[in-house]
């Protein structure tokens, strides 16, 4: 089964918990690849740019994959233009939430705007809690 993940390239927190987890599926036999895109590190900036960098990556590869798995909303961009047979989506969160404690209210209210419909490009949702299952 051949699987991609599209995740921040940072050693902890989301990046380093897919690099975990396609490391122990590997061991155990799966072919997964690990997609990190650059983002420009302006402030406030890092999220867009992760998000048009991963897109102009799953664009321009031609391979096509059993699953792929996007870690968290700015991921989700990329995971629309890959080519896979199915794909899912890992909430860690609510993003507009999570965007509206780190920048500004009017962010925050174009983000929450577009996150429904950016869920529903996912044939299957995860979440790391009850709450944001809820949410």
């Amino acid at each position: 089964m051949r699987i991609l993940f599209i995740a921040p390239k940072y050693s902890g927190g989301i990046g380093g918990h897919a690099k975990r987890v396609a490391d122990k599926l590997q061991e155990n036999g799966f072919e997964i690849e690990l997609m990190h895109a650059p983002h420009v590190p302006i402030k406030k900036l890092k999220n867009p740019t992760f998000a048009v960098s991963s897109i102009l990556k799953a664009i321009s590869g031609r391979k096509t994959y059993d699953i792929v798995h996007a870690f968290n909303l700015p991921s989700a961009f990329a995971m629309k233009y890959t080519k896979a047979k199915k794909k899912v989506l890992s909430i860690h969160g609510v993003y507009s939430e999570q965007i509206d404690a780190l920048h500004s209210e009017t962010t925050s209210t174009k983000v929450k705007n577009k996150e429904a419909d950016i869920l529903k490009w996912a044939d299957k949702l995860l979440t790391n809690s009850k709450n944001v299952k809820q949410s």
